[in-house]
């Protein structure tokens, strides 16, 4: 969380998601089921485009994509499914640093 709140305080507009299965679900772990994270993190982003749009909410073009552990196999199935060949769309961050990386921005 404190990572998210890095990026918000930066001004930047955040949408922080939690993987499948996890939390208070009963449903099998999905782990490394990277289509099924790929559909979420698709489907994330167009609703969280509408909701922005729909609150009046300025945004630009620019998406800049963060996941750790899990979150980077993500970050990476996102990626290659939704922007593999459009260059300059989308920047990403995958590490074990995270922490390293936005006390850099």
């Amino acid at each position: 969380m404190i990572v998210l709140a890095q990026f918000a305080g930066q001004g930047y507009v955040v949408v922080g998601a939690d993987c499948l299965d996890l939390g208070l679900s009963t449903e099998p772990d999905g782990y490394i089921a990277k289509a099924r994270h790929q559909q979420a993190g698709a489907d994330m982003l167009a609703v969280s485009r509408e909701m922005l749009a729909g609150l009046g909410v300025a945004t630009t073009k620019e998406l800049f994509l963060a996941g750790w552990s899990q979150g980077g196999f993500v970050t990476l199935g996102l990626l290659l499914r939704t922007y593999h060949g459009v260059p300059g769309l989308a920047r990403s961050v995958i590490t074990d640093e995270i922490y390293e990386v936005v006390r850099r921005l």
